[in-house]
């Protein structure tokens, strides 16, 4: 498990790179939930908290969240389209697309470049956000850990 982000990345890699950390600490902190966490996993949990934790107790955020700006593809059961990554949390993601999405929809969101490096995210569509003008929001759960795509220089 990588707990550094590296410096020499471009900010869209160090945005992909700390989503990545953040679904581990949700991977990790459901482990803790339900006590099955080693002593090792304990540390690695301890560095990510202060980055993902959200609000203290009697707070709303139960999630940090990180505000980026992302070109994301949106694969859903109605077809396929472009989508901006807005913010993401330990807990989900918020995109700005046109498309329309039930809520309780499976999707699949791609980030990254191609070519180089893509994530790819199954999520569930918690709601559809319908903003001031046409552009329309998904906000969405992560529904497992995300696949990593790599590709040789």
């Amino acid at each position: 498990m990588r707990l550094s982000i590296s410096s020499g990345s471009s900010q869209a890699l160090r945005h992909l790179q700390l989503m990545e950390l953040c679904f581990q600490y949700s991977f990790l902190n459901g482990r803790a939930s339900a006590g099955q966490l080693s002593e090792d996993d304990s540390w690695k949990l301890d560095q990510l908290r202060p980055l993902f934790q959200g609000d203290p107790p009697g707070g709303r955020r139960r999630h940090r969240r990180h505000a980026t700006y992302l070109p994301a593809v949106v694969k859903s059961p109605s077809g396929q389209g472009h989508a901006i990554l807005l913010n993401f949390s330990s807990g989900g993601l918020l995109l700005a697309a046109q498309q329309s999405v039930p809520a309780g929809s499976l999707v699949q969101v791609k980030l990254g470049s191609p070519g180089e490096v893509e994530y790819l995210f199954t999520c569930v569509v918690l709601r559809t956000l319908q903003g001031r003008s046409s552009l329309r929001g998904l906000a969405c759960r992560l529904a497992g850990p995300p696949l990593e795509l790599r590709y040789p220089n």
